[in-house]
C-alpha cells in the first residue's frame, strides 16, 4: 500500500493526491467550477447551427467537437454509435464532455464496434447522464497496453445501460479513469459482465454503481498480463509486466484504485479482481451469486502478479451458494 493509510484516501479535488500521486482525474469531475468553452446542442432530428435554439445532429457535433467543448443532448430517442479518438481528445485542462439532458435513451448500434460512445485511445472524455440499450457495449474506452501508451482521463457517470450483447461498461489500458453512479445490468452472452475494466489500467476510481443480472463477473477487474505480458513476448518477471505503475511499468498489474460503495447483486458471479495490488476494496454491498462471490486471484504463477497488498473492509458480503463468498489472495485488512 502507498504511504497514506488506505483508508484515508479520498476522491481527491483538482489539484489533489490519490494514493500519493498527484491526480490526473477528469477536470469535469474534480472540478466544481469548470464549464466548457464551447458546447454544441444536438437533437435526434437536429439540423441546425447546435445552438441551444437550434440544435444541430449528433454527427455534425462530433466532427467539430474539440478540447474543451461540450455536446449536449437533448430528450429524445435516438440510434447510432459515435466515436472519438488520439485525434480529437480532450486535455487534463479542457476536456470533452458528452452530457445528456433527462430524457435521452439511445439504442446503440450493431455495426463496428457496436457501442454507443466508443472512445478508442481518446483522452478525458466524460460520458454523463445517458441510457443507452443495446448493441455490443454501452461505453468502450480502451488505450494501449504498454503503460506509457494507456488512455487517461475518462469518466463515466451517472448511466443506465443494459442489454449489450457483451459488456454494458468496458475499459481496457485507461488510467485515471472514475466509473461513478451507473447502473449495468442485463449484459449477454458475448462477454457477460457488468463493468469490466481491463488490460493492466491504473488509478482508477469505482463508486456508487450498481450491477445485477448479468451472467459472467458482475464486477470484473483483470489486468490480463496473457494478453499485455505473454502474447506481446513480455516474460511475467519482466519490469514492464510485474513492475511498478509508479515507474511506468507494470502492464500486467491494476494498481491504486478505489472500489467504494457499489451495490453488486443478484447474478452469476460475483467481483473479480485479477492481478490487483495496493488498491482498496471498501463498503460495497456484495451478493447473491449462484456460481461463487468475490474473488481476488491471479492467472499466472508469478507471485508479483497476484492480487496483493491490498484492503478489504467495511464491506456486507451475502451468499448461499455451495461455492466462496469471499476468497482473498493477499490482504492488509480482513474483510468484515
Amino acid at each position: 500500500m502507498s504511504g497514506t493509510s488506505a483508508m484515508a484516501i479520498e476522491i481527491p479535488g483538482r489539484g489533489g493526491t490519490f494514493f500519493d500521486s498527484p491526480e490526473r482525474f477528469n477536470r469535469y469531475y474534480t472540478d466544481p467550477q469548470y464549464s466548457p468553452a464551447k458546447t454544441y446542442y444536438v437533437s435526434s432530428n437536429g439540423s441546425g447551427d447546435g445552438s441551444a435554439g437550434n440544435p444541430m445532429s449528433v454527427d455534425d457535433a462530433f466532427a467539430r467537437i474539440a478540447a474543451g467543448e461540450e455536446i449536449r443532448f437533448r430528450p429524445g430517442q435516438y440510434q447510432g454509435c459515435w466515436q472519438l479518438g488520439e485525434d480529437n481528445s480532450g486535455t487534463y485542462d479542457a476536456p470533452i464532455v458528452l452530457k445528456a439532458d433527462p430524457g435521452v435513451e439511445i439504442s446503440c448500434c450493431s455495426s463496428g464496434r457496436a457501442t454507443c460512445f466508443n472512445l478508442e485511445y481518446a483522452d478525458y472524455v466524460a460520458v454523463d447522464g445517458f441510457t443507452l440499450k443495446g448493441g455490443s457495449y454501452g461505453v468502450r474506452a480502451v488505450g494501449g497496453y504498454e503503460t506509457h501508451y494507456h488512455q487517461k482521463g475518462v469518466a463515466i457517470l451517472n448511466n443506465h445501460i443494459s442489454g449489450q450483447y457483451k459488456d454494458p461498461i468496458l475499459s481496457g489500458g485507461s488510467d485515471w479513469i472514475v466509473v461513478e453512479n451507473n447502473i449495468a445490468h442485463g449484459a449477454g452472452s458475448g462477454d457477460g459482465h457488468g463493468i469490466y475494466l481491463s488490460n493492466g489500467g491504473d488509478w482508477m476510481i469505482v463508486r456508487n454503481n450498481e450491477t445485477y443480472d448479468n451472467p459472467s463477473s458482475d464486477f470484473q477487474i483483470n489486468a490480463d498480463p496473457i494478453s499485455t505480458c505473454d502474447d506481446e513476448g513480455i516474460s511475467y518477471d519482466d519490469p514492464l509486466c510485474d513492475g511498478s505503475a509508479l515507474d511506468s511499468l507494470g502492464a500486467g498489474v491494476s494498481e491504486f484504485n478505489l472500489i467504494e460503495a457499489n451495490y453488486f447483486h443478484d447474478g452469476s458471479i460475483g467481483p473479480n479482481l485479477t492481478s490487483v495490488r495496493n488498491s482498496v476494496f471498501r463498503n460495497n454491498i456484495i451478493g447473491f451469486y449462484s456460481r461463487h462471490g468475490t474473488s481476488f486471484w491471479q492467472e499466472t504463477d508469478n507471485p508479483k502478479l497476484g492480487s496483493a497488498n491490498n484492503l478489504i473492509e467495511h464491506n456486507l458480503f451475502m451468499g448461499e451458494s455451495s461455492s466462496h463468498v469471499l476468497q482473498p489472495e493477499s490482504v492488509t485488512s480482513a474483510a468484515t
